[in-house]
C-alpha cells in the first residue's frame, strides 16, 4: 500500500512516516520523509513533502506543501505554506499565507501575513499584517507591520518600517547596508522612493520620483523623476 491509517481519521505514508506521538489529533494527512512526525493533538492538517510540518504538535488547520514547508511549526494554526522552505521557521505564527520558494522562511511568530513570490518576506520574524507580492518583495522585513509591497524588489531592504505602501518594481527598495525603517510612506512607480532610509510620511507617484530622498519627511512628488535629486 502507498498509504496507511492509524485507525482514526489520520492518513500517512506507510513506508516513510507515522504519528508515534499522536494522542488526540484527527483528520491529518502527511506524506513525505519525516512529514508530521511530531504530531500529538493537532487536527485538520495536511503536509506533503520531505519534513513538511515535521515539528507540528498541536497546531490545527495547516497546509504545508513542499520540502521543509512549515518545518518548525509547532502550535501555529490556519497557515498555508506552499513552496520549498516556505514558512520553514514558523513556530507559533497563525493565519499566514506564504506562496513561493523561501517565502516567509524565517517567520517565527508573525501573524496575518501574505507573502507571494520567490523569497518574499524571507527575513520576517514577528512582523504582522503585511502583504508582500513579488519576487524579493519585503525580503528584509523583520518586525515591520501593516506594510503593503507590490512588485519585484518592492521594499526589498526595509526592516522595521510600519504602514508603508510601495507599488512597482523596486518601489521603496532601499539600499543594501542601510536597513530602511521609515513609516507611513506611499511610493508608486518603478524606483519611486528608491533610496529612502528613515524617510517618513512621503508621497511619491511616478517613475523614479523621490528617487534619492533618504531622510526627508512630508514630501509630495508626482510625475516621472519628480523630486529625483
Amino acid at each position: 500500500d502507498v498509504c496507511s491509517s492509524d485507525l482514526t481519521t489520520n492518513l500517512y505514508s506507510c513506508t516513510i512516516t507515522s504519528f508515534p506521538s499522536r494522542t488526540t489529533g484527527v483528520n491529518n494527512f502527511f506524506v513525505g520523509f519525516n512529514a508530521g512526525k511530531s504530531l500529538t493533538s493537532g487536527s485538520n492538517n495536511i503536509g506533503i513533502g520531505t519534513s513538511a510540518g515535521a515539528s507540528i504538535t498541536s497546531g490545527n488547520s495547516n497546509n504545508f506543501f513542499g520540502c521543509r514547508a512549515g518545518l518548525c511549526n509547532t502550535t501555529g494554526g490556519c497557515n498555508n505554506f506552499f513552496g520549498n522552505y516556505a514558512g520553514a521557521c514558523n513556530t507559533t505564527g497563525t493565519l499566514n499565507n506564504f506562496f513561493g520558494c523561501g517565502t516567509g522562511l524565517n517567520n517565527a511568530t508573525g501573524n496575518c501575513n501574505n507573502f507571494f513570490g520567490l523569497w518574499a518576506g524571507n527575513q520576517n520574524t514577528s512582523g504582522c499584517s503585511n502583504n508582500f507580492f513579488g519576487d524579493n518583495a519585503g525580503y528584509n522585513n523583520t518586525t515591520g507591520c501593516y506594510n503593503n509591497f507590490f512588485g519585484p524588489f518592492a521594499g526589498r531592504y526595509y526592516t522595521t518600517g510600519l504602514n508603508n505602501t510601495f507599488i512597482g518594481n523596486s518601489a521603496g527598495r532601499g539600499r543594501s547596508g542601510f536597513a530602511p525603517t521609515g513609516d507611513s510612506n506611499f511610493f508608486a512607480g518603478v524606483g519611486a522612493g528608491y533610496s529612502a532610509t528613515t524617510a517618513r510620511q512621503n508621497v511619491a507617484i511616478g517613475h523614479s520620483s523621490l528617487h534619492r530622498n533618504t531622510t526627508g519627511i512630508h514630501n509630495v512628488a508626482i510625475g516621472a523623476s519628480a523630486g529625483f535629486g
